[in-house]
């Protein structure tokens, strides 16, 4: 079952299934970053902004960007 990265909590890790979103500006900085189908995603905070972990990078995203992205328990 997909899940988005705003639904889950802080420590949990996903493998990311698809961005959801026609904005080809974030759809490409999510790639830069790695966020791409099959990266695992590790959520390292939740508050005040929600703060990823793909491979050796740390993104920091906002609930909005965070409810674009999906994934796999």
């Amino acid at each position: 079952m997909l899940i988005s990265v705003a639904a889950c909590k802080q420590g949990e890790k996903l493998i990311i299934a698809t961005v959801k979103t026609s904005n080809d500006t974030i759809l490409h900085k999510m790639a830069v970053f790695g966020i791409l189908p099959g990266a695992e995603c590790r959520i390292l905070q939740t508050r005040p902004a929600f703060v990823l972990q793909v491979g050796h990078t740390l993104l920091a995203v906002d609930r909005i960007i965070a409810g674009t992205i999906y994934g796999y328990k």
